[in-house]
């Protein structure tokens, strides 16, 4: 594959549009099968004779081989070296028509699938193409694979030539003539038998791999985002998707999107911030206008032997530097479109590239930095490299010019800034920083509140590995101020009563400075884009750029104005409903489990992680904030639930892998001792080895007497909260229970299980009430609403459903997530509008908000009636009356044929009946009109009707245009329907008439 994809796509390339041409992919398929199977022929020479020596021993004769190790060594003595590759020819021609097969059909399949359909790049897509293939390549090779087991199993002479065949084409001219052409046939349904199954699973497996590496491959190497020159937008990529956000709410308001799915490497943005030109995998490079209309400019194909890993826009916005990983930048004009400068002299990747921001009639210099550890510099004049800025001992990752343009900074992994003369390119000054570095800022630092007025003349910022912005004077050299309370840089606790606490730092990975709005941007490992101000480097928001798995979702605050999201990380998100602001709770060191908030203090937040510890955060009243207050480290392996009190935050219960239920006592209030960032140790009041295995799940009861607890063993049990005395079992599920649930109103509990059913228990004996069937997979997650009277449950398919419980009816599945359903939460306040909210998270990353409209249902379908109702007793009104035409215009809004047909005759009654008719129908629309002519087709099979039913088609042919009766859909059908009755009522009325 990697050989085919090479060939396909490096040395034939891909079309301007990025689609790849049926003959390139033949040729590429059937090269890479060639040479393959070339390499392999050896391998599958003694394969075969090795299988062939069951026939021998079932006919009785003398075994030739015993093992492979023995064929292998026989051959080569026998043959030699040469001999290892008898049969080579049909075997790389076999390999080169199964290739062309499977490879290029696949493509090709795929490719016409996704143009032709409403079908995705998905499971279904891949299983289609896959079939496809198979079938082609088993037509295509098997006629080569009986020519190549013929070859290479005919018996050889003392030279180790063949004695039936002298090539494959004899072997293929000889099955031909004495067997007939089918005979290369023989075998075809084992073929395909082998070969379908085959191709299904490699396609599958292989597309899986492939974005799995890509998804990977997004988190190891983020894109690169950028920011406007106002501050208000902020641009980022993911896959073959780049994105404009609002810098103010986080929102999308446009995206940029390849139509033929071409993962996007790397994007640069002009200096007026309305251009954009992006590099794609595949090597094109294309320029969008994004504002105010999004439009694409110009495509063009980078000449880069190798990716594209670096664009950058020259301030003017009249040349575009590409850096490729061939050592070279290649400097474009953005309005002609083509190279103008191909520089050469650098050793390795391009990590950066800079335009000088000094430009003059007799030079105008380029920066750039590969993994030789220099800054190459190069005129544009005479395009020549001018100079090596040597100083370095590791990767350059950023270089920036002062604010007077007089010195150049460079950053490196060395931990090393270094200051060079803009004039002659000398180093002045090397400043040891002390940490890797992955980008530097220059600042105005007389904006800077938090550093010495007397030294803001010279002044950058420095981000790496230790997570924390520094403030530092590139004159003198000296740190001036070290950023306080980072979000990416957390003191942990340790278990020792007077041990020194750890910190852990988070990379940062780029820095952006806008001036405009005189703040910071940082992007982290985990792809989170925080905002700090300049003049203090204090938080403003953060950004989350990468979800991932969603576990668990608790509410804050008094109102539910927020949210807290536990994803498969050991950070805590906490988002904003209003904004989508997000910051980070920083204190686990494994992936956070579960969540829960005290009904009695929804300021105080409890999660336990797979660390074995659970914590206590206490937020401040704006949610802008939270410490941890308390935190136990009992359990011996991962906590994978808890639960706490209706009523008071006295305690907390936690079930862990360890199979042990715990209850943990919260003091009333915290020790005079304890400092302010300090988190107090809890220790467990109750502990109890509860089941046989895993604990998934654990709840308590509305008075908080009662515990139950779920598990793995299949079994759910109730405690009492008091000394976690066992008071009874329940057994039923045959899979793993997911989740338990008291209800709000009765003695019952619901428990969810694996075996995708949930069940309703009584609490006074353990039995079992109901038990619900709907899902399709396991039920992760079930929840009482509507006062106990219903239930919303959450599966690994991810469906959600809303179930009735007194009568176990389904009434509403909401299918909007891809994966499984791990998070359900329910808001005890209504929103602004007066609804429920429900938030619903998966394995797929994304969180959805859906708001209760059962109520507005209710009233839609109560006025709905009401307006039947008038509208029926409007119409009797007007047939009393004798005004037609409001009769038949309400009847044919209601839909009532039989009320219309009523109404016609009625008419036809008047001794000018037929003009009468003519004038009503005359007074409604064509859309009413064409609506009684669907009613005319079913007249018109009646005697008793058709008269009735002509004279609606007679109306509709006189006042309808030809033109607009041509537009009626299914007109063809309509009038097929009323000729052979039209036809009958004729003949009839002739014979009458005679």
């Amino acid at each position: 594959m990697t050989l085919y994809e090479y060939i396909r796509e490096e040395l034939l390339g891909k079309n301007p549009d990025g689609t790849i041409p049926v003959w390139k992919a033949i040729i590429g398929g059937m090269a890479a099968g060639m040479t393959a199977q070339f390499l392999a022929s050896p391998a599958d020479l003694i394969k075969v004779q090795v299988q062939m020596e069951g026939k021998r021993r079932l006919q009785g004769l003398e075994p030739r081989v015993h093992n492979a190790r023995h064929a292998f060594f026989k051959i080569a003595k026998e043959g030699g070296v040469r001999g290892l590759w008898k049969g080579w020819a049909p075997n790389v021609q076999r390999a080169a028509f199964v290739n062309l097969g499977d490879l290029t059909t696949y493509d090709t399949a795929k490719h016409l699938i996704l143009k032709h359909s409403n079908l995705q790049d998905n499971l279904i897509t891949h299983a289609l193409s896959s079939v496809c293939s198979g079938f082609i390549a088993a037509i295509l090779g098997t006629p080569a694979d009986v020519v190549k087991t013929r070859v290479m199993n005919q018996p050889t002479d003392a030279n180790g030539r063949g004695i039936l065949y002298k090539s494959s084409t004899d072997c293929l001219l000889q099955a031909v003539r004495g067997e007939g052409f089918f005979s290369l046939y023989k075998g075809f349904i084992p073929c395909w038998i082998r070969m379908g199954p085959w191709s299904l699973v490699f396609w599958i497996t292989y597309e899986e791999m492939r974005n799995h590496y890509l998804w990977i491959s997004l988190i190891v190497t983020p894109f690169d985002p950028q920011i406007s020159s106002d501050g208000q937008h902020l641009f980022t990529a993911c896959f073959d998707v780049l994105k404009i956000l609002d810098v103010s709410d986080g929102r999308a308001v446009n995206e940029i999107k390849s139509e033929s799915e071409d993962t996007i490497i790397v994007f640069g943005l002009s200096a007026d911030s309305n251009t954009l030109v992006i590099g794609y995998q595949s090597g094109l490079l294309r320029q969008w206008l994004w504002r105010p209309d999004r439009r694409l400019i110009r495509t063009w194909k980078s000449i880069h032997s190798g990716p594209v890993v670096a664009i950058v826009c020259d301030p003017t916005g009249g040349l575009v530097a590409t850096g490729g990983t061939d050592s070279t930048i290649k400097v474009w004009h953005s309005a002609q479109n083509y190279c103008t400068h191909n520089l050469r002299g650098a050793q390795g990747v391009i990590s950066c590239v800079h335009f000088s921001p000094v430009r003059s009639d007799e030079s105008y210099y380029i920066y750039g930095a590969a993994d030789d550890y220099s800054v190459h510099v190069w005129d544009l004049m005479t395009s020549r490299h001018v100079t090596k800025m040597d100083g370095h001992c590791s990767k350059v990752t950023a270089i920036r010019f002062s604010l007077d343009d007089e010195y150049i900074l460079t950053a490196s992994r060395d931990k090393l800034v270094i200051v060079w003369k803009t004039s002659d390119h000398q180093m002045l000054r090397s400043i040891p920083i002390y940490e890797s570095l992955e980008s530097i800022e220059v600042i105005d630092g007389r904006r800077m509140s938090a550093i010495n007025p007397l030294q803001a003349d010279k002044v950058f910022v420095t981000a790496g590995e230790k997570g924390v912005l520094r403030v530092w004077n590139y004159g003198t050299g000296d740190l001036l101020y070290t950023q306080q309370n980072s979000l990416l840089a957390v003191k942990q606790e340790s278990d020792e009563p007077n041990s020194e606490s750890v910190i852990n730092s988070q990379l940062i990975t780029q820095t952006l400075y806008c001036e405009a709005i005189e703040q910071i941007v940082i992007v982290s490992y985990e792809n989170n884009i925080l905002f700090h101000k300049s003049s203090d480097l204090s938080a403003v928001k953060q950004f989350v750029g990468h979800m991932d798995e969603v576990l668990d979702i608790a509410l804050l605050g008094a109102n539910e104005t927020h949210i807290a999201i536990a994803t498969n990380s050991p950070n805590i998100k906490i988002f904003e409903l209003k904004t989508l602001n997000c910051y980070l709770l920083k204190g686990h060191t494994d992936i956070v489990l579960s969540l829960e908030t005290y009904p009695s203090d929804p300021l105080t937040l409890v999660s336990s992680s797979k660390d074995n510890v659970i914590r206590v955060w206490k937020f401040d009243e704006t949610l802008s904030s939270a410490v941890c207050q308390y935190y136990g480290s009992g359990h011996t392996h991962s906590v994978t639930a808890i639960a706490v009190p209706y009523l008071k935050n006295q305690f907390i219960v936690s079930g862990s892998e360890d199979t042990t239920l715990k209850i943990w006592k919260i003091p009333k209030k915290l020790p005079d001792d304890c400092g302010d960032n300090k988190a107090i140790a809890l220790s467990a009041k109750h502990t109890q080895r509860a089941h046989e295995k895993v604990i998934n799940a654990v709840a308590l009861s509305p008075n908080d007497q009662l515990i139950a607890s779920g598990s793995q063993d299949k079994t759910a049990k109730i405690w009492a909260t008091d000394g976690l005395r066992l008071l009874g079992t329940m057994r039923g599920h045959r899979k793993s229970i997911w989740c338990v649930k008291f209800s709000p109103v009765d003695q019952v509990l619901a428990t969810s299980s694996a075996d995708a059913t949930i069940k309703i228990w009584a609490l006074v004996d353990y039995s079992c009430l109901k038990t619900f069937e709907g899902h399709d997979t396991s039920v992760l997650k079930v929840l009482f609403i509507d006062r106990g009277m219903q239930m919303i449950s959450s599966g690994s398919d991810g469906n959600v459903k809303i179930w009735n419980i007194k009568d176990n009816e389904c009434v509403k599945t909401l299918d909007a997530h891809a994966d499984k359903v791990w998070a359900l939460a329910l808001t005890q306040q209504q929103s602004a509008n007066g609804r429920t909210l429900l938030i619903t998270g998966s394995s797929d990353s994304a969180v959805f908000i859906w708001e209760d409209v059962t109520a507005d249902e209710r009233e839609e379908t109560a006025a709905k009636h009401e307006l039947q109702i008038e509208s029926e007793q409007n119409l009797l009104n007007y047939i009393q009356k004798k005004k037609w035409s409001k009769a038949l215009t309400i009847a044919v809004r209601l839909d009532q044929p039989y009320r219309a047909l009523s109404i016609m005759k009625e008419i036809l009654l008047d001794s000018e009946g037929a003009d009468k008719v003519a004038e009503v129908l005359s007074r409604l629309r064509e859309d009413q009109l064409l609506s009684l002519l669907e009613y005319a087709i079913v007249w018109n099979t009646n005697s008793r009707h058709y008269i009735v039913a002509q004279c609606v088609l007679r109306a509709v042919v006189r006042q309808i245009p030809p033109k607009e009766l041509l537009k009626t859909p299914e007109l063809k059908a309509k009038v097929e329907k009323l000729l052979p009755y039209s036809e009958r009522h004729m003949s009839r009325l002739t014979r009458l008439q005679q």
